[in-house]
């Protein structure tokens, strides 16, 4: 669950209802950000929308509970794993279909879960497609235009062989590495492409 989602369940259950306004207050994050998840909890009859108020109902109490749980015990915070596939002429990325950085395009990313190692999270990750070799791993702390850090991370990065079952299972979409500039990338893959353009650099001079 979304931790926007999870914040939102947290401040219905100590209070009986609130207005879109005040929840805004409690959480601090965009107004359409809280709206897009407001709706979705909303469908899932985990909220319940009542005179422009808002009340979490039992679904969303059990849901909030069983999520707790999961969180504090499967996921490590700060430790992410992200995978770049690449050929030799373009990057292949999945399209984010969640806030932040909606419909954006990324590298396959997720959470190292506790007990879990970063083979077992790939095999996770790219739907058991395999072929892949480590390139780093890196603490990237990332911050957009007015300061605010977006996140503060350690990043395993893993590249992978391209094939046609990865492209068809994770819907991959093809971009020529000479027309990245200018596209919508998450800040996380922008980063994760230029650490490995730096590496092959390096790895160039070593080889002259």
């Amino acid at each position: 669950m979304h931790q926007t989602k999870l914040d939102i369940l947290n401040k219905l259950t100590v209070n009986d209802s609130l207005k879109f306004t005040e929840l805004q207050k409690l959480i601090v994050c965009p107004s359409d950000h809280l709206a897009y998840h407001l709706k979705g909890l909303v469908a899932e009859l985990q909220v319940l929308k009542s005179d422009r108020s808002y009340s979490i109902t039992t679904a969303g109490a059990k849901a909030l509970k069983y999520f707790k749980f999961e969180l504090e015990d499967m996921l490590l915070p700060h430790i992410k794993i992200q995978v770049i596939i690449e050929d030799q002429d373009n990057y292949y990325f999945t399209l984010r279909d969640h806030h932040p950085f909606f419909k954006q395009l990324n590298f396959p990313q997720s959470n190292l879960r506790r007990g879990e190692t970063t083979e077992q999270a790939l095999t996770r990750i790219l739907i058991g497609n395999y072929n892949y070799n480590f390139l780093k791993t890196v603490r990237q702390i990332c911050k957009d235009l007015d300061g605010e850090i977006l996140f503060d991370s350690e990043y395993h990065y893993v590249k992978v062989e391209v094939t046609p079952r990865l492209i068809e299972d994770l819907k991959l979409v093809k971009v020529k590495k000479d027309q990245i500039c200018g596209l919508e990338l998450v800040p996380s893959s922008l980063i994760a492409i230029d650490d490995s353009i730096k590496q092959r650099e390096v790895i160039q001079e070593l080889d002259m």
